[in-house]
């Protein structure tokens, strides 16, 4: 088994100013993450906050391999620890990112983080994308989504499940699989309901699929600046309603893989 090429963490407690969101490309350009506490401290969301003092419980983690990307995302509730300890334990055991399902799934049940005497609860989305087999596959916990976008569309690939983890209950809840292939993809996108949900609990008032399409496509299909450009968007809202209710985190990859490279900008 191989080092990974390069990982990027981004962690809620890292990044707990509310405000413009933090972005950060990976080495290779090809990647890049954006995390964000949300607009102000008055943001709906803070009531259900485990401790006030750390408003940030997502987080985000990429991890590129020769021709695969792993995307990582999670949403804690109630206090920041399994989120942080979840994606923080699933990157210390990994030597290399999984080349199919069943070897993402064998290296999500060999994953032991320390139990947190918390009520925190996180959701929690994988997704590996294969530029080698030209296929995307993932797992998920919760609501936190992944997306691909295409020249004319952008589709959710994943569904919502009322199903939250934490340390000990990874190995013994079911998440939900999903598979797609990656011919006609230019970006596979992975985020928190900040984004979604970006006017807090209204997915009918917060970025749509039509939003994540014009935004990619604006940008030039470039990973840096669509993460920006969608963590501003979701901090300002869309259509005249509210934005920037909830903690953010975003992550993007692009398909075709050209020698690119960028700089972390906040």
């Amino acid at each position: 088994m191989t080092t990974p090429h390069e990982t990027l963490l981004l962690l809620g407690r890292d990044h707990p100013a509310f405000g413009p969101a933090t972005v950060v490309p990976t080495g290779t350009g090809r990647s890049a993450g954006a995390i964000s506490s949300g607009k102000h401290p008055g943001i709906p969301s803070m009531r259900h906050k485990g401790d006030i003092r750390n408003p940030n419980e997502d987080a985000l983690a990429i991890v590129e391999d020769g021709p695969r990307t792993l995307l990582v995302v999670a949403d804690a509730h109630h206090g920041l620890e399994a989120s942080h300890a979840l994606i923080e334990a699933l990157l210390e055991g990994a030597q290399s990112v999984p080349a199919d399902e069943a070897a993402l799934r064998a290296h999500v049940a060999s994953v032991s983080p320390e139990p947190a005497n918390t009520p925190s609860r996180t959701t929690l989305t994988l997704c590996v994308v294969d530029r080698s087999t030209r296929r995307a596959f993932g797992l998920q916990w919760g609501d936190s989504s992944i997306m691909s976008v295409a020249d004319d569309e952008a589709v959710r690939r994943t569904l919502p499940t009322p199903v939250y983890v934490n340390a000990e209950s990874l190995g013994r809840t079911a998440p939900q699989r999903f598979s797609f292939e990656l011919d006609g993809i230019r970006l596979v996108i992975a985020h928190t309901d900040g984004i979604d949900e970006c006017n807090y609990r209204s997915p009918a008032t917060s970025i749509r699929p039509h939003h994540v399409l014009a935004s990619a496509d604006s940008m030039d299909w470039d990973p840096v600046h669509t993460v920006k450009d969608l963590a501003g968007l979701a901090l300002r809202g869309v259509d005249g309603h509210p934005g920037g209710e909830d903690n953010l985190a975003v992550g993007a990859t692009r398909v075709d893989d050209p020698d690119r490279t960028g700089d972390a900008t906040s």
